[in-house]
């Protein structure tokens, strides 16, 4: 009998052991565990990750991109030392990064990301110094199509290619109003609309370029105005 209870109890231990062992095996990493620091530095970029050393197997990958979109840094894999995740790249040009890092910790993925000013862009390229606008055909029928074509243009007299442009339409006498986004053309924004009759419309273009507004408003005759 005593033979019997002792194996019972061993087995109880035993339990209680794989119980505990799968506990600390199933530890939750959140976002709070992760300290990240950035440092740019004669042309080169340094990531600095630290996570607690009771999170062992951590897998960190890294990618970069450009807010416009011409330079992307793809699946950068991180050294370890010790509780420590490093990395040291090169970048192909100064401006504004958005950087995301993937954590992956046994069945756990983190994400965070972050927007870094690496070196000293030059803002005045994507800075709005003039707006051309253009319609095809020029003299606008009523209820006939009529492309409108919006240019972006910097200090340097060249497109501004990653912008956003809303033409606005309103008529008062007729209680006309008509709003789109315009498709970016890459070298022009264009929208395609009909008018539904003559008249003196007034245009509303507002543009947004990394996240600075400006807005323009011009009068647009349709068909005859007399």
């Amino acid at each position: 009998m005593l033979k019997y209870l002792l194996l019972i109890a061993l087995l109880l231990l035993g339990g209680c052991n794989n119980s505990n062992f799968s506990e600390i095996n199933q530890q939750h990493i959140s976002s709070k565990d992760v300290s990240i620091k950035n440092v740019y530095r004669d042309k080169k970029f340094k990531t600095e990750i630290t996570i607690p050393k009771k999170f062992q197997d951590v897998k960190i990958n890294m990618d970069m991109k450009m807010s416009d979109g011409n330079f992307e840094l793809s699946d950068l894999k991180l050294k370890k030392h010790n509780n420590k995740y490093f990395l040291e790249t090169k970048i192909p040009k100064e401006g504004i990064w958005n950087i995301r890092y993937k954590i992956t910790y046994q069945k756990q993925t983190l994400l965070k990301s972050y927007t870094e000013v690496l070196g000293k862009p030059n803002l005045d390229k994507e800075r709005l110094y003039a707006l051309e606008i253009q319609t095809d055909p020029k003299e606008i029928v009523p209820k006939k199509d009529v492309n409108f074509m919006v240019r972006l243009l910097n200090k340097e007299n060249r497109n501004i290619e990653n912008g956003e442009v809303i033409l606005q339409f309103e008529q008062k006498e007729y209680n006309f109003s008509y709003i789109n986004m315009m498709e970016n053309k890459k070298d022009y924004y264009d929208l395609k609309l009909k008018f539904p009759r003559s008249g003196i419309y007034e245009l509303t273009i507002h543009v947004e370029i990394n996240g600075e507004q400006n807005y323009k408003r011009i009068k647009i005759p349709v068909g005859s105005t007399n």
